[in-house]
């Protein structure tokens, strides 16, 4: 947690301390702040999704592609969730909406693949996305939450798309699309299950918190390399 220095809102918050109002208020800019008031201090928790943390967002993207563009993956198995739910717990729900999202859409239109079907599969991967930063909003980021949402979110998604898929686009009767969807759920679930007790925990620690990886670290390092040479 970083200390506010200077907010306009602070003076305003401090008179409410004998209520605790305020405590855990976000503001437009995406931080949420915390009291402390034996220590007469005003922190906040969060880091607002900005242009300086970008970089990570491009990491994040690319684990995603390259895994998706390996030969002779198991099908329905991919690590979007699992990487999306730790840029949830930092950034919030806007964050993990576009982080889902720009998975499946980046990726199909790169491949040439986009379709009606990128469309419902890229919004029920951001709402997901999404829905991870409101469960983590009082919960820490331990291996087990991330296996916990990993399994409603994967559902929800399968629901979203199972269901909707083949009978929007296709014309597929929804008995046929639910029961047919069955196994590959449970696919997606072993696979994500893996990633979320895997994967989510590193990614949280040594991409997102990581603030050697900030836009601004980086180049301030490219260019002091280049001074030196």
């Amino acid at each position: 947690m970083r200390k506010i220095q200077s907010n306009p809102h602070i003076s305003r918050i401090r008179r409410s301390w004998g209520s605790n109002e305020g405590v855990g208020r976000r503001f437009k800019s995406g931080h949420r702040l915390i009291v402390d008031k034996s220590a007469g201090r005003v922190w906040y928790d969060e880091v607002p999704m900005d242009r300086k943390n970008w970089f990570k967002f491009i990491i994040g993207w690319a684990l995603v592609f390259a895994y998706r563009l390996m030969p002779f993956r198991v099908p329905n198995v991919e690590p979007v969730l699992a990487v999306a739910m730790p840029f949830s717990k930092k950034y919030g729900a806007w964050a993990g909406f576009l982080f889902g999202l720009l998975s499946i859409a980046l990726f199909d239109v790169a491949m040439g693949s986009a379709g009606w079907w990128t469309v419902i599969t890229a919004l029920a991967y951001g709402l997901v996305g999404a829905g991870a930063a409101w469960f983590f909003r009082k919960r820490e980021a331990k291996t087990l939450n991330f296996l916990a949402y990993g399994i409603m979110g994967t559902i929800a998604y399968d629901a979203l798309t199972g269901l909707t898929v083949g009978p929007l686009l296709f014309g597929q009767p929804l008995a046929a699309a639910f029961f047919g969807q069955v196994p590959f759920t449970l696919m997606h679930l072993a696979g994500t299950a893996v990633f979320s007790l895997v994967v989510s925990p590193l990614v949280y620690r040594w991409i997102v918190r990581n603030p050697s990886l900030d836009t601004g670290a980086l180049f301030g390092r490219i260019a002091g390399a280049g001074a030196a040479s």
